[in-house]
């Protein structure tokens, strides 16, 4: 859509912008509003501020941290916190984001090379204490993951590769699929 002169003072009068990043708040309202889709009126609102009609968009000035985009200082005490050996969910409390959020960093980092991937080794003792200490279900399903974790000091991932490595070794008993019903119809 071309933005004449009339549909941009329409537009200045009914546009409502967010006082501290200059993003539009209603951008579904102007497309009802001018008959066009949502898509069409945030392409008119990028032109207008190309052109210096509209403030700049700024997410780095968003109050809240849900979606606003990683500052370079963040970013930095990230790296230096997991090459320390915090953890994401540790590192996801203090900054107030979600772990997928500061898992998403992570692997970026990873990828650049700029933390490394901190596994701690089991130690033969903690190996032993899985083995003694595995409980299980008449199927042979694991069922006490967290007693294991708290046990062997390992994450929840950890403890279940272990186990699927001592299942394959033949040390732990191999988990019994329980058969299927029956479908409908069939007897």
């Amino acid at each position: 859509m071309k933005w004449y002169q009339k549909d941009t003072d329409k537009l200045m009068k009914i546009l409502i912008l967010d006082p501290a990043t200059n993003q539009v708040l209603n951008s579904k309202e102007i497309g009802k509003e001018f008959g066009i889709k949502t898509s069409t009126v945030l392409v008119g609102i990028h032109d207008l501020r190309k052109e210096k009609l509209l403030p700049k968009y700024n997410p780095f000035n968003q109050i809240e941290a849900f979606n606003r985009p990683w500052s370079e200082k963040e970013i930095n005490t990230i790296r230096n916190l997991l090459n320390q050996g915090y953890k994401t969910k540790t590192i996801a409390k203090r900054f107030g984001r979600s772990y997928g959020s500061i898992q998403s960093v992570r692997n970026k980092l990873l990828r650049l090379g700029q933390v490394e991937l901190l596994e701690t080794r089991w130690t033969s003792k903690e190996e032993q204490a899985l083995i003694d200490n595995f409980k299980h279900d008449k199927n042979n399903f694991t069922a006490n993951f967290k007693e294991l974790q708290c046990l062997t000091n390992h994450s929840h991932g950890a403890v279940r590769k272990k186990i699927w490595a001592f299942r394959k070794l033949g040390i732990l008993p191999k988990a019994i699929k329980a058969s299927t019903p029956n479908k409908k119809g069939r007897e």
